[in-house]
């Protein structure tokens, strides 16, 4: 993102996309991290949102720490199977953001994850979370409401039939990413989000 754009957080061009410094390489970035790390100041640092082909590109081949953590949009419409269990084989963990998916997301209203619900007796939340759970995946619900952050302490112990069942959500045609912000010419390299053009 460009230091010197038009807004402190996400700088935009005038057609709407994200204002990119092309020519800074992520290597830099993450040297600074490493530099934090190695003075003490933080107990870990990671990436969010790395590809494993950013990874294996941009940041692995020059790291002399490796990142600890890959924060995503993981979730049964975007369970991204291929790249977390590439992830665990690196021993870098998952953190899951968006894990109920974003505001009026239709995760909590799927057929699948409601039936499984009321199985259990659970919310539909509480299995959205379960199912990180059961995957292995640190799961970071938001919520602002003090009851719903209460709440999303709770998940349903699911057995291996249910965790197939929504595995295979995502593959019977409901793969969909609920958060996608404007890039703009940048490789991203995710099997269903690979380039994103001008």
């Amino acid at each position: 993102m460009n230091p010197e754009g038009n807004h402190p957080f996400f700088p935009l061009l005038p057609n709407g996309k994200r204002d990119i410094l092309y020519d800074w390489q992520l290597r830099r970035t993450w040297e600074q991290f490493e530099a934090v790390y190695e003075k003490g100041l933080v107990k870990a640092i990671g990436v969010s949102n790395c590809s494993q082909l950013k990874l294996e590109e941009e940041i692995l081949p020059f790291a002399k720490v490796k990142p600890m953590v890959n924060q995503l949009e993981i979730h049964p419409y975007n369970p991204q199977h291929n790249l977390v269990n590439w992830l665990k084989s690196q021993d870098i963990v998952v953190e899951a953001y968006s894990p109920l998916g974003s505001t009026d997301a239709p995760l909590l209203k799927d057929d699948v994850i409601n039936e499984i619900a009321g199985k259990l007796q659970v919310s539909p939340a509480e299995v959205l979370i379960g199912w990180g759970v059961a995957k292995g995946i640190v799961v970071l619900p938001k919520s602002v409401n003090p009851d719903r952050i209460s709440s999303n302490l709770k998940y349903a112990q699911l057995d291996s039939s249910d965790v197939e069942r929504i595995d295979g959500l995502a593959a019977a045609g409901k793969q969909k990413r609920l958060i996608k912000p404007p890039w703009s010419n940048v490789k991203l390299g995710f099997e269903d989000w690979f380039q994103v053009d001008p």
